[in-house]
């Protein structure tokens, strides 16, 4: 029997489970325990090390300095300071509306239809990672929705509307197998290898402003982020939590603007391997249930007023199963 994805999701639709993949009470709970380290520890990688009061402090300290330069020479500098941000405030206001066009125009033509996504539940010889569940990782302004073939990220995503402001999110998800002990293939040499892989179709547009004299330098940039995680969990005392089996991550640059003054359509780049990893027997109990993490992640860093990052016109992420196969 096939599972299409979009037949069970809660937390207000964020998180999408398998109502065909039973989990016991410890199991769930372990997990949801597990979905707020990851995602805290997303959020933690997106703080800034200044915040907004600090970033107030130094914007108006350089400009006291600027201030302090120009006034003797009869320059209006609060006049001056008002009509740059009036016409910030324009351009920004045309670059969305520009954007928003663009959008409209991509989504006409990037009018693709893939193929449904079912998970098939295992038999009890099949030896591949069962889809359990997905937690998606989003950015401001942007919002998840789960179709038949994969989950969708739309919206205008975020913007750095305040001078020497900065803005570091995410865009992406963490995907949930598992692989119980009696399904789990037998390997003569004692060693396996798992090398899943995933589909990620759509794109985003990023914008980097043009830098001027009272404020930083304008940057937009997106990173791709890839990261499988094998582990099983450990319950009860002493030592309970997950257990790290294996574990492998890379990533790449996808993106990279900086004083450019003009945005740039980035392409997702479709069939993508996630870094594969092995372990030996000896890492597992073979008559508990492995499980494995796949993160698919974009990493966006924006800098400047008037940077920002839309999805244009969307981003699909498409998870599948795959073998854990003894080498």
């Amino acid at each position: 029997m096939g599972i299409q994805i979009n037949l069970c999701a809660d937390l207000k639709g964020l998180i999408l489970k398998n109502p065909e993949h039973p989990t016991t009470r410890e199991e769930e709970e372990a997990l949801a325990s597990r979905r707020e380290a990851q995602l805290e520890s997303i959020a933690l990688l997106n703080q800034g090390d200044f915040g907004e009061e600090d970033r107030g402090e130094l914007l108006k300290s350089r400009i006291d300095v600027y201030k302090e330069a120009l006034v003797p020479l009869g320059v209006n500098f609060d006049g001056l300071i008002g009509k740059l941000r009036e016409g910030e405030k324009a351009y920004i206001s045309g670059l969305e509306a520009s954007i928003k066009r663009r959008k409209a125009r991509w989504a006409t033509l990037a009018n693709d239809r893939f193929s449904d996504l079912v998970f098939t539940v295992p038999t009890k010889v099949d030896p591949y990672f069962w889809w359990a569940e997905t937690t998606p990782i989003l950015m401001p302004r942007t919002e998840v929705q789960w179709r038949d073939d994969g989950m969708h990220v739309t919206g205008s995503g975020p913007k750095v509307d305040d001078r020497n402001g900065t803005i570091s999110a995410s865009v992406g998800a963490v995907a949930r197998f598992a692989l119980q002990p009696e399904r789990i293939p037998e390997s003569k040499s004692g060693r396996y290898l798992s090398s899943p892989h995933v589909e990620l179709f759509g794109g985003l547009v990023l914008h980097a402003p043009d830098t001027d004299w009272f404020q930083i330098t304008g940057v937009a940039s997106c990173n791709l982020f890839l990261k499988q995680t094998i582990y099983k969990w450990l319950f009860g005392p002493p030592g309970s939590g997950p257990k790290i089996v294996a574990q492998q991550s890379s990533g790449r640059q996808l993106l990279y603007l900086e004083e450019a003054g003009f945005s740039r359509h980035v392409e997702m780049p479709g069939f993508e391997l996630i870094p594969a990893v092995s372990f030996t027997n000896q890492d597992f109990n073979n008559t508990v249930t492995l499980w494995a993490d796949v993160e698919v992640r974009l990493d966006i860093r924006l800098r400047a007023a008037g940077a920002l990052c839309w999805c244009d016109p969307e981003i699909l992420l498409r998870h599948f199963q795959w073998p854990l196969q003894p080498i």
